[in-house]
């Protein structure tokens, strides 16, 4: 009996929209209209308006470019850097998490870049450009770094 339910439980987890979508690519300049694909399908699924949609692929085309160009930064590394993107919905938003993974040594944080990155600092780079539209365009943001792995989570309004 206890098997039956838990096959019921899963059949509505998979039927639900609650469940997480994830992505699977190579992290390059390449992968950005896979990304922007993956965040526009489930925008429409969900539907979003266009505003909040708009505001969804333009976070995550910041925090790809925001990682590629500190991949590009560290110079060549042997290992191609893999990422997962999942996103899922959540009362009025949704939670987007960006997990690439590397055997290269980490620095860096885009959530210590926004702590510190003052209203009146003048745009220095691209990178903090891209640092000022995320800013601007997620309610949260949280990147966490470990030896060969970044995992940046993102909350955006619908």
């Amino acid at each position: 009996m206890g098997g039956i339910a838990a096959i019921v439980m899963t059949m509505c987890t998979e039927a639900s929209s609650f469940r997480a979508r994830k992505l699977r690519i190579g992290l390059s300049h390449d992968s950005l209209p896979a990304v922007d694909d993956f965040l526009s399908r489930f925008a429409d699924r969900h539907g979003w308006t266009e505003e909040g949609a708009n505001r969804l692929r333009l976070v995550g085309e910041e925090v790809m470019l925001s990682l590629i160009n500190e991949e590009a930064s560290d110079g060549p590394g042997e290992q191609k850097r893999r990422l997962v993107a999942s996103i899922r919905p959540e009362s009025g938003s949704a939670e987007l998490e960006i997990v690439v993974a590397s055997d290269d040594a980490i620095e860096g944080n885009i959530e210590n870049h926004m702590a510190y990155l003052g209203q009146e600092q003048e745009l220095e780079d691209e990178e903090l450009l891209s640092i000022r539209i995320l800013r601007h365009y997620a309610s949260s943001i949280h990147h966490r770094k470990y030896y060969g792995i970044d995992i940046v989570s993102c909350r955006v309004e619908k």
